[in-house]
């Protein structure tokens, strides 16, 4: 029997995996290694390398989800994931029943914000009223007065398609290895073989 949440899991990985070939998954070599801090090299399956392999898992930084991210969607020079974006300046006034719930300084006195509402994919141009634009992204940044931060980030899918970061990478190499003229079955077909926890889901 499946749970609420191998069925979530589920719908999000189908909807990644729809729309990053539907909106076009990059072709070519990857473009993104400049991402990679200096003396880290790239990860990929040509080389035989997984993502997933134990001995990648401990060498992975940041650069390399950047590079998976650019795998799928192609390096375009903007933001990696939910590139498109709209930011606003504004302010955040707790209630006074808020500040009976916590000590935090942003519930005892307003503070400014930045939000950030966006897109889903890494396609800086995709059309805000597109289908494929979901889940969008909805972040905020509250600016606190001994100049730290305190971030809020969400999207509107209750879900997500792996369970782990290694997973995430994996999926997004498959994405990109499975372009139009990729040989059948592709990296793709194989991912839910491949990964028994997303499987069970389906």
């Amino acid at each position: 029997m499946r749970s609420e949440f191998q069925v979530c899991r589920f719908r999000a990985c189908r909807k990644f995996v729809a729309v990053a070939l539907l909106l076009g998954v990059a072709s070519g070599p990857l473009r993104a290694q400049s991402t990679l801090s200096a003396g880290v090299h790239p990860v990929s399956s040509t080389d035989g390398k997984s993502v997933g392999d134990p001995e990648q898992l401990s060498e992975r930084t940041p650069g390399h989800l950047i590079q998976d991210l650019h795998a799928a969607f192609g390096a375009h020079g903007a933001r990696a994931v939910h590139s498109k974006g709209t930011i606003l300046l504004g302010s955040f006034q707790p209630t006074v029943e808020a500040r009976a719930l916590s000590h935090a300084f942003l519930f005892r006195e307003a503070v400014p914000v930045i939000v950030r509402f966006s897109n889903f994919t890494g396609l800086p141009t995709i059309p805000d009223t597109a289908g494929d634009a979901s889940p969008r992204g909805f972040a905020i940044k509250f600016l606190l007065p001994d100049g730290s931060n305190y971030d809020v980030v969400n999207h509107s899918f209750n879900g997500f398609p792996v369970s782990t970061a290694s997973e995430f990478g994996e999926l997004l190499e498959a994405i990109g290895a499975s372009g139009k003229d990729a040989a059948k079955p592709t990296a793709l077909d194989r991912f839910p073989r491949d990964h028994t926890r997303w499987r069970s889901a389906s």
